[in-house]
């Protein structure tokens, strides 16, 4: 599965409920750990005491970041709000290894040293965040830093799930309406010219075809993937897009390569109008690097 560097950052927000601690000077600050909210409910406080009124409250499985640790209590930033929650209902945030094999580092650079690796499906638990790394801890207990690129999060996971259960709905959907309208076409006489006939949707579009909406995109590339967020596997033809903005099954017109693309995958780097088209070899990818292109958007 395409785990990218922008979906990917699903941060720690905890939050106030139970039990106190009086705000001191005397606190730690802690850079970019992730944790997920356990309670039901949780209360976030303006300060680190349960006598501190109460400004939001999340619900379980909600991720935070933490800014700040004081006496059993976590700063966190919720929304443009910060804000202070119970140590005690919140843990580290976990996630599945999705490369073949992912390299484990001293420091959050592939410039460090290798200090292990870990094969696919490795659980893991994400100790802090910074840039597009992880700080993480295995099975075997080690620490190092990993590409979150190549990291499911527990939160992505259960939000992939979701999407494509919305998506597998709304083909049903769309399948049913194509069956009614296939019925009351059948008795209509279909001409087709033998440029139409050697046509195929799914690899090429003219441009008397490409009436989507435009936007302009910062594309990039990537190989070597078994299974897209889609739960299909890769092809040319397949990009990874942020589903908020390009949902999955969108078909996506891209003048550069005059070819009709399926949004299938995604990417915790892939956020906003970003893309990422899978190619055949990493070569085609490094040939390929990071640039501006449009698109168009045909539904």
């Amino acid at each position: 599965m395409r785990i990218n560097k922008n979906i990917k950052k699903s941060l720690i927000l905890t939050i106030g409920l139970v039990a106190g601690g009086l705000y001191t000077s005397t606190h730690n600050i802690y850079a970019a750990e992730r944790e997920v909210v356990r309670a039901e409910t949780l209360n976030v406080r303006k300060g680190p005491s349960i006598e501190e009124s109460k400004i939001e409250s999340l619900n379980k499985g909600t991720v935070v970041e933490i800014l700040e640790k004081n006496n059993g209590w976590n700063k966190i930033k919720v929304a443009e709000n910060e804000g202070w929650i119970h140590a005690d209902y919140t843990s580290n945030e976990k996630g599945k290894v999705t490369a073949n094999k992912l390299n484990v580092r001293k420091g959050e650079s592939i410039e460090e040293e290798k200090i292990d690796s870990l094969s696919k499906g490795t659980d893991v638990e994400i100790l802090e965040v910074k840039d597009n790394w992880f700080k993480i801890t295995s099975e075997d207990k080690k620490i190092g830093w990993v590409s979150e690129e190549y990291i499911l999060t527990e939160t992505q996971a259960k939000q992939l799930e979701k999407e494509a259960s919305v998506a597998k709905k709304a083909t049903s959907q769309n399948n049913n309406k194509v069956e009614s309208n296939n019925d009351e076409n059948n008795n209509k006489e279909v001409q087709s010219t033998p440029q139409n006939n050697n046509t195929k949707e799914d690899e090429t579009i003219t441009s008397n075809n490409n009436n989507g909406r435009s936007m302009t995109v910062n594309a990039s590339a990537y190989s070597g993937h078994t299974i897209t967020a889609t739960g299909t596997t890769p092809k040319w033809g397949t990009i990874a897009v942020d589903p908020s903005v390009i949902p999955y099954g969108t078909k996506v017109y891209i003048p550069k390569f005059d070819r009709v693309f399926i949004a299938e995958d995604c990417g915790g780097a892939i956020k906003g109008n970003k893309i990422d088209i899978f190619m055949n070899s990493e070569a085609e990818c490094n040939s390929f690097g990071r640039q501006n292109i449009e698109i168009q958007i045909l539904g």
